[in-house]
């Protein structure tokens, strides 16, 4: 017995040694410097669902977006759009530095430098704790929707019957056999009319009922903070308490250097603001903190909310394309989250 199992051992070992040339050949192919191409000796059968077909695939840019409506997703082509330019990130510590516009357009001196249009009225450091967040935390900002988005689903109350708990008699309705029909025991099954509800909502469930530490959601908003300071969308406004009037086209018009507001492709914008009686000397009229002429005039405007330092949130930071904040609220937010 053992020899036998000696010489099955010899054996074994004689035949990896006379295939050890292909399997070291077959190891190379495999990981090759080229892993687009397929190693010889592998190949899929055209008839099975593990192979998809090939689709040959066209770019076109953005200024060819006409084309690309004429686009029919079941031809075999595969369209794809590149942007013509691509925008790289300012990097830090450059990208604190940020311009501060006015909604009142000021005309250019020859003199003044350091302004590039009649909207910019200055600049200022941002505070790299609060906006210098690099690499973005994806994760933190996941958690931070999700924590929101439970928080405003809030509890559910709903509550249906059961096969015992709705009205209808016990009574067999017919008898089991002979009838042709399909047995049945009384008329309340799930699938008769009025009947019961089948795994219906039974009890009271609170979504609202999350938790997420303090530290993980001032984390996650500044993330958010930071990353739209990454993408270029973060916009600075002197102040919007000097507006003349509560009417929507007016603030339109004054958005309009930014395209918020506008009727078709206009841009989303979440605009915060801290405006409060006790700590302004103005003689606009507060309303939950922002003036009343910009609570009213951009309750109209399409994509655009308004609020102040306490109702900024990951949620509306990331579902709104621009953050507009106002100096005052600017102050407020670092003097808050660089307290960690």
């Amino acid at each position: 017995m053992f020899q036998t199992s000696r010489s099955l051992v010899q054996k074994t070992a004689l035949f990896f040694a006379k295939r050890r040339p292909t399997l070291l050949r077959t190891l190379q192919s495999t990981f090759s410097s080229q892993p687009q191409r397929l190693p010889p000796n592998l190949t899929f059968d055209p008839r099975s669902s593990f192979i998809a077909p090939q689709k040959d695939v066209r770019f076109v840019t953005e200024s060819d977006l006409n084309e690309a409506e004429e686009y029919d997703a079941e031809e075999e082509e595969e369209l794809v759009v590149v942007p013509e330019k691509v925008v790289y990130a300012v990097p830090l510590p450059e990208r604190l530095h940020v311009k501060v516009h006015t909604l009142f357009p000021v005309a250019l001196d020859d003199d003044d430098e350091e302004r590039e249009d009649v909207t910019q009225v200055g600049s200022i450091w941002l505070n790299e704790t609060v906006f210098g967040c690099d690499p973005i935390r994806v994760d933190l900002l996941k958690r931070a929707v999700d924590y929101y988005r439970a928080k405003k689903r809030g509890r559910r109350k709903a509550v249906t019957k059961t096969i015992g708990e709705v009205s209808g008699s016990g009574r067999k309705l017919r008898r089991q056999k002979g009838t042709g029909q399909a047995r049945v025991g009384h008329s309340r099954p799930p699938h008769f009319r009025g009947g019961a509800k089948a795994h219906g909502p039974k009890n009271v469930t609170d979504y609202g009922n999350t938790k997420l530490n303090k530290k993980v959601r001032r984390l996650a908003l500044m993330n958010a903070l930071s990353q739209k300071l990454k993408e270029g969308n973060l916009l600075l406004i002197n102040q919007f308490y000097d507006l003349p009037s509560h009417k929507t086209s007016q603030l339109v018009r004054l958005l309009a250097p930014w395209n918020i507001g506008a009727k078709q492709d206009g841009t989303s914008a979440f605009i915060l603001d801290h405006y409060y009686p006790e700590n302004e000397e103005h003689e606009a009229t507060p309303y939950n903190g922002v003036p009343l002429n910009l609570f009213l005039a951009s309750s109209n405007v399409p994509n655009v909310k308004v609020g102040n330092e306490h109702s900024i949130n990951v949620y509306d930071i990331l579902k709104h394309e621009k953050l507009v904040l106002t100096l005052a609220v600017l102050q407020q937010l670092e003097q808050r989250l660089s307290k960690l």
